[in-house]
């Protein structure tokens, strides 16, 4: 009796630990997913698209450039989703939290302060994927290393300081 109870102890245990792993390896393989599809060739271009037009209208919110340019602001909405996205999966738990900030922290933050934070959510009191951006960003901002977000925002601040004076000097 005493061996069959350790044998059904021995696979419910064997079980449960491949169990975990198996949760761990499937989240490892979400977060490099989200990681391969941000640096795709579609969503790269998106990107770059998306940063042109918000170079081309830095004082118009989002719905303003909407306005004046439906098809090319779709590339902002690409930008938009794949955080909103990427924020539902690390709620849910579907992602590897500790390779969120080292992947997409740097480039979320550059996002955040140039266009989302001045031209996106001061436009909406209430929306979803306005506060699943602000929800990203606080958890971004709770988990990664202070000196890593201090370095980003200076990053993405120099930058932006860098383009506006070109746009002046025009």
């Amino acid at each position: 009796m005493t061996e069959v109870l350790a044998a059904l102890l021995g696979t419910i245990v064997g079980g449960f630990i491949s169990w975990i792993a198996n949760v761990y390896q499937n989240k490892s393989q979400a977060t490099f997913a989200f990681h391969r599809e941000f640096n795709s060739d579609i969503i790269h271009k998106s990107r770059i698209l998306a940063d042109q037009l918000i170079r081309k209208n830095p004082n118009d919110m989002l719905y303003e450039i909407y306005e004046k340019y439906p098809e090319e602001s779709f590339h902002v909405w690409q930008v938009i989703n794949f955080y909103k996205r990427l924020w539902v999966a690390i709620k849910y738990g579907q992602v590897k939290n500790e390779l969120i900030p080292e992947l997409f922290g740097e480039t979320f933050i550059w996002w955040y302060l140039i266009c989302f934070e001045k031209q996106y959510i001061p436009a909406y009191d209430y929306s979803q994927a306005r506060d699943q951006i602000l929800d990203l960003k606080k958890w971004i901002d709770t988990h990664s290393e202070k000196s890593a977000l201090h370095e980003w925002a200076e990053l993405a601040l120099k930058e932006y300081g860098q383009r506006t004076s070109k746009n002046s000097i025009k």
